[in-house]
C-alpha cells in the first residue's frame, strides 16, 4: 500500500506497473475497495518476513488457493497434483523429435528425482 498511496501522487498508467500484485491492488484501490493492512508479526528481519510470506503462500497454494493471490509464487511452490502434471510432462517430452528437448527434459527429471530424494532423506 505504502507503493500504492506513492504511486497516487504522481501520473501513472496502470499498465506500466510492472508487478501483478502493485497492479491488481493499485486497480482494487481505484475502484474504491477497502483494502487492509495488517501486521502479522511486528520487528521481523527481513529474511524472518520473507520465510513468512513464502510460508503463508505455500499454506494457500497447498490449499487450493492460488487463483485468490495476486502475489508472485516462487516455482518452489507446487501442489503434488501440479509436480506430477509436470513430471508426466518431462517424461512425454523423452520421446520428442527435438534432441534438445529430449536432453533438457531428461536433465530436468534427473534434477528432480534427486531433490526428491534428497528431501527423503531428509525427512
Amino acid at each position: 500500500m505504502k507503493e500504492v498511496r506513492s504511486r497516487l501522487k504522481r501520473d501513472f498508467r496502470v499498465q506500466s506497473i510492472g508487478s501483478i500484485l502493485q497492479r491488481n491492488l493499485t486497480k482494487a484501490f481505484l475502484s474504491g475497495a477497502q483494502v487492509t493492512e495488517q501486521v502479522l508479526i511486528n520487528d521481523l528481519t527481513e529474511k524472518a518476513a520473507y520465510k513468512l510470506e513464502y510460508d503463508k503462500l505455500r499454506e494457500y497454494v497447498l490449499a487450493g488457493k492460488r487463483d485468490q493471490l495476486w502475489n508472485v509464487i516462487p516455482a518452489s511452490i507446487q501442489t503434488p497434483q501440479e509436480i506430477q502434471a509436470y513430471t508426466e510432462r518431462l517424461q512425454r517430452n523423452l520421446n520428442r523429435r527435438d534432441r534438445w528437448v529430449r536432453t533438457l527434459s531428461a536433465m530436468t527429471l534427473e534434477a528432480l528425482r534427486g531433490g526428491q530424494d534428497q528431501h527423503r532423506t531428509e525427512t
